[in-house]
C-alpha cells in the first residue's frame, strides 16, 4: 500500500496531475491489498490533491537555509518537532537532517543479537572461546528456524544481525527475559543494539580482575555485557534509582550465574549512595565507572517514536543537564586515582555530551582530563563508525544512525589523576 501511495503522491505533486488520479489508486489499492485499504488511500491522496491545489503542501522552500517556514515544512513532512528540526538544521545542515529523519521514520531493518554466558564459578572456561561457540550454535539455529542474519559490521565475533523473522528466534525460547526457566543452559541470548555494546568494548574495555561501577545500570545490556568481558573475575556492582528495573536485573545475572562476591547490586540514586551495597562497610573506589546517564534519547528515535514528542528543548538544554552534570560529579568521587570514569548517552545533542564533558573537565580543576579511546579494542570496526567529533579527535565517539545502521550513541573516557587524593 505505502508504494501505491507513493506513486500517488508523485503524480500528484511532481507530476502536477488532476486530482481525478487519484481514482486510479484507489482502485489498485482495492485490487492490491482490501476494500477498506482502498478507502483510507482515497482519503490521504484527496487531502494531497486539496493541499497542493490550494498551496498548502507542507514543501521546504528554496532560499534561506534554516528559516522558520523552512524548520516548519521538514517538520510536517517527516514528523518531528519543530525544535528539533530546528537545532538539527542548523548544526548538520539540511541534507543531513531529511536524511537522520528518514532514517528514523523507519522500522528497524534487523535486530543485534549477542550471547550472555552462564557462570560457571571458579571453572569457568575462557570467554573468548565460550563466545565462539554460543555464536556458532546460534548461527545453526538461525539457519533451523529459517531466520535471516548477517555479520555484524563492528563485533562481529560477538554479535550477528537478525534481519528478518526474529519471532522466530523469540518463540524458540533461547532470546528474552526467561532465563530462569532455561537453567540447563550455558548461555543465552540477548537483543542489545551494537552501538550501546561499543560502549563497553570501546569506551569501558573491562578486563578480568577489575572493579567496575556501572552507575546507572537498568535495564542491564551494559551491565550484562561486562560480565562477560571480566570472565567471572573481579567485581561489578550495579547501581539504579528505580527498584524495579533493578530487581529484574538483578534476577537475570542470577539466573546467569553471577553474584558475589563478583556482582552486587542497590537500588539508590548514584547522587546519594554512600559506597556501601549490602552492609556498612563501603565498597571502595573502582578501577572503572560506567555512567550511561538519562538523556534525551534522540538517538533512538527509530525505536522509540513516542520520544520525540514528549521531550521539549527545555529539557535538553536544562533539567536533564542538571541532572547528568549532579551525576558526573557524583560518579567522579568513586573512582580511584588514575581510574577511568566512561560517561555516555544515546542523546545526539552536544549539550548532552561534548559540552557536559567539557564542563565537567573544568569543574575537576585539573583532576580529570578527557582521554584518546584506544586504537585495536573494538575488534576491527572501522573508525569511520565511531564517527569522531571535529575538536575532540578520537577522545570521544558518536554513532551517527544513517552512516552507521546502529543506534545514536556517544561516549566519552575521563581519566582521573593518578596523584589525585
Amino acid at each position: 500500500m505505502l508504494s501505491v501511495l507513493r506513486m500517488g503522491v508523485f503524480e500528484l505533486v511532481k507530476l502536477n496531475q488532476p486530482p481525478h488520479v487519484v481514482n486510479e489508486y484507489v482502485e489498485l489499492t482495492k485490487k492490491n491489498v482490501n476494500r477498506n485499504a482502498g478507502g483510507l488511500a482515497n482519503y490521504l491522496l484527496r487531502a494531497v490533491a486539496v493541499a497542493t491545489h490550494d498551496g498548502t503542501l507542507p514543501i521546504p522552500p528554496s532560499g534561506e537555509a534554516n528559516s522558520a517556514e523552512q524548520v516548519n515544512a521538514l517538520s510536517i513532512l517527516y514528523s518531528h518537532p519543530t525544535w528539533l528540526v530546528r537545532r538539527w538544521t542548523k548544526r548538520y545542515g539540511e541534507r543531513a537532517t531529511v536524511e537522520l529523519m528518514e532514517y528514523f521514520n523507519e522500522p528497524p531493518t534487523h535486530h543485534s543479537v549477542r550471547p550472555s554466558l552462564r557462570f560457571a564459578g571458579e571453572t569457568q572456561q575462557n570467554s573468548v572461546d565460550a563466545t565462539a561457540r554460543a555464536m556458532a550454535s546460534l548461527a545453526e539455529t538461525c539457519e533451523s528456524l529459517g531466520v535471516q542474519t548477517e555479520p555484524s559490521r563492528v563485533l562481529p565475533g560477538e554479535f550477528v544481525r537478525v534481519t528478518d523473522n526474529l519471532q522466530a528466534l523469540v518463540r524458540s525460547g533461547i532470546i528474552g527475559m526467561n532465563h530462569g526457566r532455561r537453567t540447563d543452559d550455558d548461555v543465552v541470548f540477548s537483543v542489545q543494539d551494537e552501538a550501546q555494546a561499543l560502549v563497553v568494548a570501546a569506551a569501558l574495555d573491562p578486563q578480568p580482575g577489575e572493579r567496575i561501577l556501572d552507575a546507572c545500570a537498568a535495564p542491564g545490556g551494559k551491565t550484562l555485557f561486562a560480565l562477560n568481558r571480566l570472565n567471572g573475575s573481579g567485581l561489578l556492582v550495579a547501581l539504579d534509582r528505580s527498584s524495579k528495573r533493578l530487581k529484574a536485573l538483578t534476577k537475570v545475572t542470577r539466573a546467569l550465574g553471577y553474584d558475589a562476591p563478583h556482582f552486587q547490586s542497590r537500588a539508590v540514586d548514584l547522587t546519594e549512595w554512600d559506597g556501601t551495597v549490602s552492609g556498612e562497610k563501603p565498597v571502595g573506589q573502582f578501577d572503572k565507572v560506567l555512567l550511561d546517564a538519562p538523556c534525551s534519547g534522540t538517538g533512538v528515535l527509530h525505536r522509540r517514536a513516542d520520544m520525540r514528542w514528549r521531550r521539549v528543548e527545555d529539557d535538553v538544554e536544562g533539567d536533564l543537564a542538571y541532572l547528568q552534570d549532579a551525576l558526573l560529579d557524583a560518579a567522579a568521587r568513586h573512582v580511584r586515582p588514575g581510574g577511568l570514569l566512561v560517561y555516555s548517552t544515546c542523546s545526539l545533542e552536544p549539550d548532552e555530551n561534548e559540552e557536559r564533558c567539557a564542563s565537567f573537565v573544568e569543574r575537576s580543576n585539573g583532576e580529570f582530563h578527557l582521554e584518546p579511546v584506544p586504537s585495536g579494542i573494538t575488534n576491527g570496526a572501522p573508525i569511520e563508525t565511531l564517527h569522531p567529533v571535529p575538536g575532540v579527535e578520537n577522545c570521544v565517539f558518536r554513532s551517527w544512525p544513517p552512516q552507521t545502521g546502529m543506534d545514536g550513541a556517544f561516549a566519552a573516557r575521563l581519566r582521573r589523576r593518578s596523584d589525585a587524593a
